[in-house]
């Protein structure tokens, strides 16, 4: 079953981060907010290889630096995706 990782986690959390890359598995859906949307693609290309969808749902001025390997979705994809996972995990 896929989990859907909704994430704000800061990049001074590596313990956290590194928690989070051995949760994710093959179709798990990782959603970057708040701090996380900066530290984030420091980590993207590792899910991008295990099949694992990172998406930001509030880029603001971090947009312009997001790699090709995370997909940026508006209120309602998010809103989507928490309908369409029983599981969530919230990473903060």
């Amino acid at each position: 079953m896929a989990i859907l990782h909704q994430v704000a986690l800061g990049a001074q959390r590596i313990d956290a981060w590194t928690s989070l890359r051995t949760a994710c598995a093959a179709g798990d859906t990782v959603v970057l907010m708040d701090a996380a949307v900066a530290s984030g693609p420091l980590f993207a290309a590792a899910w991008a290889q295990s099949g694992v969808r990172v998406c930001v749902a509030a880029a603001g001025d971090e947009r312009a630096a997001l790699p090709g390997t995370i997909e940026l979705i508006d209120d309602h994809q998010w809103w989507q995706l928490i309908v369409e996972h029983e599981l969530i995990q919230h990473w903060m």
